[in-house]
């Protein structure tokens, strides 16, 4: 018997989101004079992914045994404020590829979000109504 995999896979999380990102670039059209602004901005989002990183020590029973008293809060803390590092430089790097894009890319950039936006709503109302097939 196979034991289950990891309830939360970074590395394919990242993995889809760069798909996600290099397909959005594509259709945004993307132009060489923006490409920094772009970067920025797809490498903080990237960033700010959960990488399961912390989760290591306590999922493992070695290090888990090995903890010290207030680890577990510790972690809690320095994990909340990376996180609010990497927020602050997403939102930095947003502001930043607003102004780099046209008119245009901005209005295309909107109607991917309401896209977006509307399926992820639909696919949480099916999990939550639990109906046999998937949301398109």
């Amino acid at each position: 018997m196979s034991e289950p995999g990891p309830a939360y896979d970074p590395t394919s999380v990242r993995l889809i989101a760069g798909l996600l990102l290099s397909a959005q670039e594509t259709a945004l059209g993307i132009r060489s004079d923006q490409m920094d602004a772009w970067r920025g901005y797809t490498t903080a989002l990237i960033a700010l992914l959960p990488s399961g990183e912390r989760l290591g020590r306590w999922t493992q029973e070695k290090q888990r045994a090995e903890a010290q008293a207030f680890d577990l809060a510790q972690d809690i803390a320095i994990a909340a404020i990376e996180r609010a590092e990497k927020a602050r430089a997403l939102q930095d790097a947003v502001s930043t590829l607003k102004t780099a894009l046209t008119p245009e890319q901005m209005s295309m950039a909107k109607q991917m979000q309401t896209t977006l936006v509307e399926r992820i709503v639909r696919f949480l109302e099916w999990r939550r109504s639990e109906a046999p097939g998937m949301p398109l």
